[in-house]
């Protein structure tokens, strides 16, 4: 009977029809409950018509003793594991969704701010920016396991903790544990296409591997809140066996408090430096951008050979950037990089001739570069793939003609490469214009 047919019901009967529906302990449990609770209010019926009370009267008095339907079910849910029905199991994967985003998210954030701090991630350090990367549909927590795997442990004790701590009121642990984790793949839905978003035969394995990990969490789950029940009904057999005492029947009561209090003061520190770090990620200033004429001085002064510039450049193209990087000679090579005004670009290095550069090819030595770029074969043409990150594990796969021309003049070593539609004789009229 369900509260919906009390309208002919005794005043026991519908009250226990409105009881049955507010409890969330073990079937078995209920229908034990409920007849221990028809037996005590048949008991004050019986007391009231002995004491020349109606049938009726007597029932409507003893129920109204007895308390409200509200916190008879609160007492009897609160001392008593929970039941996992259907109904409870979509709560907890909604749960589990909620969870992994808010946890992962959180966990991840404080780290990140520093090494954008440092600039050791290429993104904009806006607070906005810095969330996004650290949520799960960033890249912020493989970044972050560069410097050590403190973020994916931290999420593992957090996740695990809710986990322990819904089984340790679970009637059934792995349940309780099934549901939340099975909440890591509900929130987390683009894993799977992942693993197929490109045609490459290397990153659909790379990506499985990173995957796999996150899918371990649902197993992870159904463990430790099995664990958090099997810990639960341990603690309250002992306690069963104890002398009884004032205060037993609050032991669980202040067990359930003593974990939330823990989980709480948890929840505030991880909002409380994520929040911190949010703060600090609004004063990071964007990095200065150091005029071209400075980069260029500045690697200047760092080499021993004196920077060439090419003479003739096609129309709209501007130097944007100048690097010096590690070669054969420590650090001594230059790249100049151009952009063009359609889009592409024009990256030109420069090196200093090798002495000990192999006279003559061997089989697992390079060719040798062409001593001019007049030369016929200092031109080439391949077709590259390139790989652009977009989101969470996927890329855009972007394939480009590159055209390249590389000599070694006996004094530096030169190489020019591009993604414009240069023809040879263009890339050789801006390698000519280095020598004057």
């Amino acid at each position: 009977m369900t509260s919906r047919d009390n309208s002919h019901a005794s005043p026991i009967d519908a009250y226990l029809a409105e009881l049955v529906a507010q409890l969330t302990v073990e079937p078995t449990e209920r229908a034990t409950i409920l007849e221990e609770i028809r037996g005590h209010l048949e008991e004050a019926t019986a007391a009231e018509v002995a004491r020349g009370s109606t049938a009726a009267e007597a029932e409507s008095r003893a129920v109204a003793a007895f308390g409200s339907v509200a916190t008879t079910a609160r007492s009897i849910n609160s001392t008593l594991p929970l039941y996992w029905d259907w109904r409870q199991m979509a709560r907890g994967v909604v749960l589990g969704a909620l969870a992994i985003w808010v946890i992962w998210t959180l966990a991840t954030f404080p780290f990140i701010v520093p090494m954008a701090t440092e600039h050791q991630l290429d993104v904009s350090t806006s607070p906005a920016s810095l969330l996004f990367t650290a949520s799960p549909l960033g890249f912020g927590l493989f970044y972050v396991l560069r410097n050590g795997p403190w973020a994916a442990l931290l999420i593992l004790a957090l996740f695990g903790a809710i986990a322990f701590a819904l089984g340790s009121r679970a009637s059934t642990g792995w349940r309780a544990g099934l549901a939340f984790g099975l909440g890591v793949i509900v929130g987390l839905p683009f894993l799977l296409p992942a693993i197929f978003y490109t045609n490459s035969f290397i990153r659909p394995l790379a990506m499985l591997l990173f995957i796999l990990p996150i899918w371990l969490l649902v197993p992870y789950a159904g463990f430790t809140s099995w664990l958090g029940a099997r810990i639960a009904r341990t603690r309250d057999t002992h306690a069963l066996r104890r002398p009884p005492t004032t205060t037993s029947g609050n032991r669980h009561q202040r067990r359930l408090s003593t974990a939330i209090i823990v989980g709480l003061f948890l929840l505030v520190t991880l909002l409380g430096v994520s929040g911190w770090s949010f703060v600090r990620a609004a004063t990071i200033l964007p990095s200065p951008t150091i005029p071209v004429s400075q980069q260029l001085a500045s690697a200047q002064r760092q080499l021993s050979f004196t920077i060439r510039q090419p003479g003739y450049l096609p129309a709209g193209t501007t130097l944007t950037s100048v690097d010096v990087a590690e070669a054969w000679c420590a650090h001594c090579s230059v790249s100049l990089n151009y952009h063009i005004s359609s889009g592409a670009d024009i990256f030109l290095y420069e090196i200093p001739h090798n002495p000990s550069a192999p006279e003559s090819v061997g089989p697992d030595m390079p060719p040798l570069l062409p001593s001019s770029p007049d030369a016929p074969d200092a031109y080439s043409s391949v077709t590259a793939v390139s790989y652009h990150q977009t989101w969470w594990l996927g890329a855009d796969e972007k394939t480009e003609q590159q055209r390249s021309l590389s000599w070694d003049d006996g004094t530096l070593q030169y190489g020019l490469i591009t993604n414009a539609p240069l023809s040879a004789a263009t890339l050789k009229q801006i390698a000519l214009s280095l020598y004057g």
